[in-house]
């Protein structure tokens, strides 16, 4: 009988001892450290980004973090859009306790919510905000808007939706940060206190999220975001973000790797196997849904993708000063986030090279040639300045001598020249949907430069066309 139970606990032991040096492989996912790094200083380098910070977490702790470059752990760090999925999880938790329901009609939390014809807003209800899919357009969202005396920009942005007009109203897809900013009022509304109080009582402290804050940050406190503006290809202009509290909501959340970390692991655990303090499988599966009614690839708060038919979630921020990518693997059980202190939308591709390193793939390889045309505009601004100058200065031996044409082709280059001056500062807003103050704030160097370019073509038309050559023809 001794001899029986010797043998069971030698037994129990190996049992035990296989347990406990079998277990950890399952349960932590290797990654290439080595590989990560290498490939993340290689891209940094390439963009001459000032500094990269990223965090890669599986289901049970944070497994990659690192800062590279003019970034360190304790600074915060404005998430951009990556912010929506926080409002959009507040709101699913506003709903479990009862104090709203995403398929009620905006109105009846934001009675001021009506466009031109208030039949159509009437037919706008929460989850369209959330899907990107109440009417309003993307370009609405990419605006500066003022703020009142208050501090609010409530009454801007109801006259803005009064004069929203459409002949067919359809609830199609359209990304627009004054979705979310409209989330961020019903939060308000229902709640009684300010969305960056109610995030924080919600969401930030059950998680744990120490270093993220949903209020406007003091410019004085040490760990004030600063990022830096580009001049052609380097990061040399310090630049102090600013916001206001209702942009909060949309974009303007601010926290930093570790956090972000913590944030996307709960994010996994509630996906995975329901065990989030936050975040269960209903609402995680809500959240990470997109819309079928009109059909697009955005979830709630989160963009829904495939790749090689397995689910991928993500979504990327960008502010004048910081951009951000946070992707979501549920397959391989592993999350990601990189942030990038300055405004060069590169954070998406660092992210997506990463995911492919964990799967044992070779990050994708993306072109440089549109960040590089981009940076060199302003030597552009100096090449027509000189050509201006040497104008100038066969002008001024001429005596500055003015007339003019009655000949078809000088008045045609007079009027393409002018044209072609103003698109400049036409065309970029329209291709970005934007404006072009906005530009000037994200990229200054780029946005003044595009001015400045408008009105060197534009002065050099005109002395070519005013100037004489011969006395003969002066008026």
């Amino acid at each position: 009988m001794i001899r029986i139970l010797i043998r069971v606990f030698h037994r129990s032991l190996y049992t035990l001892y296989f347990l406990i040096s079998v277990v950890p492989v399952w349960s932590q996912t290797k990654i290439d450290t080595e590989k990560v790094t290498n490939y993340v200083l290689g891209v940094k380098d390439s963009y001459n980004l000032p500094g990269v910070a990223v965090s890669i977490t599986d289901i049970d702790s944070t497994l990659y973090l690192e800062h590279f470059g003019k970034i360190n752990g304790k600074e915060q760090l404005l998430i951009g859009s990556c912010s929506k999925s926080f409002t959009a999880l507040l709101i699913l938790k506003l709903q479990q306790k009862g104090l709203l329901n995403i398929d009620d009609p905006v109105v009846k939390y934001l009675s001021w919510f009506e466009y031109a014809d208030k039949s159509q807003s009437d037919k706008v209800r929460i989850k369209d905000l959330l899907h990107q899919t109440s009417g309003i357009p993307s370009i609405m969202g990419r605006i500066t808007i003022k703020e009142d005396s208050a501090g609010s920009t409530q009454k801007e942005v109801e006259s803005m939706l009064s004069e929203l007009s459409f002949e067919s109203f359809q609830k199609e897809y359209q990304y627009s940060n004054i979705n979310y900013r409209l989330l961020g009022f019903i939060v308000e509304q229902v709640s009684g206190s300010q969305y960056g109080e109610v995030l924080k009582k919600e969401i930030l402290q059950p998680i744990g999220l120490a270093h993220t804050s949903g209020s406007v940050l003091d410019p004085e406190s040490k760990g004030f975001p600063n990022s830096y503006n580009y001049f052609l290809y380097y990061p040399v202009i310090p630049y102090e973000s600013s916001y206001y509290k209702d942009q909060i909501p949309e974009g303007h959340i601010a926290s930093n790797a570790q956090d972000m970390s913590i944030y996307l692991r709960e994010h996994l655990k509630g996906y995975l196997n329901d065990s989030g303090k936050v975040i269960d499988q209903k609402l995680s599966n809500s959240l990470f849904t997109p819309n079928s009614e009109p059909s697009s690839n955005y979830g709630q708060g989160w963009f829904v993708s495939n790749r090689e038919n397995k689910k991928i979630v993500y979504h990327t921020g960008l502010t004048e000063g910081f951009n951000t990518c946070m992707i979501i693997e549920p397959d391989t059980e592993t999350a990601i986030f990189v942030a990038i202190n300055s405004g060069v939308d590169t954070a998406f591709e660092i992210a997506s090279g990463i995911s492919n390193i964990l799967v044992g793939k070779e990050p994708k390889s993306y072109s440089k040639t549109f960040f590089y045309l981009i940076r060199s505009i302003p030597i552009l601004v100096l090449v027509l300045l000189v050509i201006l100058i040497l104008q100038l200065k066969k002008w001024r031996a001429l005596n500055f001598r003015m007339g003019l044409s009655k000949k078809l082709l000088p008045n045609l280059l007079l009027i393409l020249g002018i044209l072609f001056g103003s698109l400049w500062v036409i065309i970029f807003p329209v291709m970005y949907q934007t404006t072009l103050k906005v530009i000037i704030n994200h990229d200054p160097s780029s946005g003044i430069s595009l001015i400045l370019i408008a009105l060197l073509i534009i002065l050099m038309s005109l002395i070519n066309y005013f100037k004489k050559q011969s006395p003969t023809s002066l008026l």
